[in-house]
Formats: C-alpha cells, sequence, structure tokens
C-alpha cells in the first residue's frame, strides 16, 4: 500500500551500528575485516535493488541473509566457493579473517544494552546425514550456531524449527517452513535477527493525526502521520533529503531518505551502492533543527523464495553443480533461501525481525517420497524368480 513509502532504507538498522554516537560496548575493530564490513555494504544494496518493487513495501534484513549465506559459504569449495565470495564480497578476505570478523561482530550486537538486538543461528539436518564435524565445529565457534539432528519426515521438526523461530524473533515471526519438509531437503541453515529500540526523542501521540500519503501523482491514501521537532544529523543532495533518528544511546540509528519532488525512489535506489551510500552517511556531519512528519506503519513481507535474485546476482553454481564437499561427501547444493521479515514504527520506536533460512539437498538427486504405513495397507510376499505370490494380506493394527 505505501507504494512510495519514505523508509525504505531502515533494514540497514539490521545490517550494521554506522553513525553512531555512544556505545555501551566496545567493537574490537583490529579484529574486524574492513572488506568484511564493505562487502556486507554493497550486498545489501545489490540483493535490495534485485527484490524492490515499484508496486509494493518491501523490508528485509541483509544481515540476516549474508549470515545465513556465510554459514553455508563454509562448506563451499572450489567454483562454488569462487560463486559465493564474489556475491557476498568476500574475494579478497581469508575464511579465518571472515570468521573472526563476524564472530565478534555478532557477539558486539548481541551485548548492546540501549537496544534490543539478537542474532541466532541453527543448522538443522536429517537424521542419518553425515556432516563434517569441522564445518559444525566451525559454525557453532563463529555463529555460536545450535546444531540440531532430527527426523524430516516428522512434522514435530517442522514445529519445533518454527518454534525456534518464534523464540528467537519474540513471536514477531512465528514460522519460516510452511508445510511438511520435502522429501529431498537434508539440511537448513538458518540466521534469525530480532530488534527493538525506542527513539531517544520520542513522537508525542497527541500530535499523530490522519494525512494524505501520496503514493503516486493520481493516487493518495491516509496514513496515521507522526509529528515532532528534533536536531538531529541532516544532509541533502540534488535529488534527496535524509536524516538519521538514534535508538537509545546511539549504538543504532534509522536513517530515513526521502526523494526530493524530482526524482522518483526507484531511480534514486538504482543510483545506490556501497560508495555512494558511504559518503552520503560521511556528509551527515552538521545537525539540524528538522520537523519530521512520518507515517507510522507495520510491513510484513512474507515467506519469499531469493534463489532467482541470489542467481542474478551471480550465485549460480551453489545452486546447481555445486561443491560443498566442506560440508559432507553427500553431495549437497543450495535448493533454496527462505526469507521473512517484519518491521513496526511508531511514536515509541521500532521493532523489527528477520529470519533466513538456506535449503540444502543431494544434488542431480529426485525428491524423496516419504511412505509412512500409519493407516491400514496390502502386504505381498512373491518368489522373485517366478513372480508368484506366497502370502499376501492386509494389515489394520492389529
Amino acid at each position: 500500500m505505501y507504494k512510495k513509502l519514505m523508509m525504505t532504507l531502515v533494514m540497514l538498522v539490521l545490517m550494521t551500528a554506522c553513525g553512531s554516537s555512544s556505545t555501551q560496548h566496545n567493537l574490537d575493530s583490529s579484529k574486524i575485516n574492513d572488506q568484511m564490513m564493505e562487502g556486507n555494504t554493497q550486498f545489501a544494496w545489490d540483493i535490495f535493488n534485485e527484490l524492490k518493487d515499484e508496486n509494493e513495501s518491501v523490508f528485509i534484513s541483509p544481515f540476516s541473509i549474508s549470515t545465513a549465506l556465510t554459514m553455508t559459504y563454509q562448506g563451499a569449495s572450489g567454483e562454488t566457493k569462487d560463486d559465493m565470495a564474489e556475491v557476498l564480497g568476500y574475494s579478497e578476505i581469508e575464511m579465518e579473517q571472515l570468521n573472526e570478523s563476524y564472530q565478534e561482530y555478532i557477539n558486539y550486537l548481541n551485548q548492546l544494552s540501549d537496544v534490543d538486538l539478537s542474532v541466532a543461528n541453527s543448522i538443522w539436518f536429517r537424521e542419518g546425514l553425515q556432516v563434517k564435524d569441522e564445518f559444525i565445529e566451525t559454525n557453532e565457534k563463529t555463529f555460536d550456531s545450535g546444531i540440531f539432528e532430527r527426523d524430516f519426515t516428522s512434522d514435530q521438526t517442522v514445529d519445533e524449527i518454527n518454534h525456534w523461530v518464534s523464540d528467537e524473533t519474540e513471536g514477531l515471526i512465528d514460522e519460516i517452513i510452511t508445510s511438511s519438509i520435502p522429501g529431498n531437503i537434508q539440511m537448513y541453515l538458518i540466521n534469525a535477527i530480532y530488534f527493538k529500540g525506542e527513539w531517544q526523542e520520542k513522537f508525542n501521540k497527541d500530535r499523530t493525526s490522519n494525512e494524505k500519503f501520496h503514493v503516486n501523482k493520481d493516487q493518495s491514501v491516509t496514513v496515521s502521520m507522526m509529528k515532532k521537532e528534533e536536531t538531529l544529523q541532516y544532509g541533502e543532495g540534488e535529488n534527496y533529503q535524509m536524516i538519521e533518528m538514534e535508538y537509545g544511546e546511539g549504538s543504532t540509528s534509522m536513517y530515513v531518505m526521502l526523494p526530493k519532488d524530482n526524482k522518483s525512489l526507484d531511480a534514486m535506489i538504482q543510483d545506490l551502492d556501497a560508495s555512494r551510500w558511504n559518503g552520503m552517511i560521511e556528509n551527515m556531519n552538521t545537525e539540524e533543527d528538522v520537523i519530521i512528519e512520518m507515517p507510522s506503519f507495520k510491513v510484513k513481507y512474507g515467506v519469499k523464495s531469493i534463489k532467482d535474485n541470489l542467481i542474478s546476482l551471480g550465485m549460480e553454481r551453489p545452486f546447481q553443480a555445486a561443491d560443498f564437499s566442506g560440508m559432507s561427501e553427500s553431495g549437497l547444493r543450495i535448493d533454496d533461501v527462505l526469507h521473512k521479515a517484519v518491521i513496526e514504527v511508531n511514536e515509541e520506536g521500532s521493532e523489527a525481525a528477520a529470519v533466513t533460512a538456506v535449503a540444502m539437498v543431494e544434488s542431480g538427486s529426485p525428491e524423496r517420497k516419504v511412505f509412512q504405513a500409519n493407516r491400514p495397507f496390502l502386504y505381498v510376499i512373491a518368489d522373485e524368480e517366478t513372480d508368484s505370490i506366497l502370502f499376501m494380506g492386509t494389515y489394520y493394527g492389529e
């Protein structure tokens, strides 16, 4: 409904804590690889440009997507690893540096005390699948991943996975798997991220009123428009205005970028990449007194497959002739990458959550059929040489 929603960049709250003025837990920058952070930022713009839709609001967590894929990357080899590295921005980074950066950064995010922010990871694999110890140990150490071997033919496993998702997102997202697990799925690598922060300067609810929101030149809708005046970081260019609204004591912020009347939102986003974005942030070096009007809103981005979008960016081999021999010798490939996200922005602050699941299957294997004899059935004992039926019967449970 909010096609031209001003707040298209809020997903960066979930990806980076840049622009903060005060944090209560220090990040050890010596353990953070700059190329990893730059790669994550560029990937954020690349995947957002793939997913954006001029006809509907979009909300994602690029950090959730890249984290789930980086967990998977731990088991990639050869050209499969090269493809993933190119899309994720890891081509010039040694695995040891990458993992040290993720471990430090996730620990940092999970320790912030002025907002409620948590990052959780888990790996679920089919009972009997031989998964390499080194792959498991690396994910446990780097991503603090929970490891679960389960019966994938049981709907209880679906319930358990979805319950984990709900717990880690404070109930904002109650499921990522919406049906029984297909017979060919061997593993899920899942990231969940949850964020809740109060504005440093809240909006006064008494000032919120119903106002027109101009979807385009010919269409408008009525929204609950929040209003406040605040002294904050402000920037503008030929085609845009931009503000930074801080949460808590400033460890995280929402950047809101509004195109000027002479440029569409879609065109503005197409012009953005990591370099331009970082330049805009750096140019926000003066504080201004700003009158702010923006809608309170809730956006739900339902479970979406982003497989085709990742292939479009160049991550083709992991979905086809893949080499995940560092994960298992069972010949695995990525079958799909599922993403779901939700955000609510109101006078108090923002609450958001996202989940990404990477589903692994055996390369070249057809979907496994499930034969669950939990109802009456016929059985036959035959002579294999002549196909002569020796015995036959039915079974009704007793």
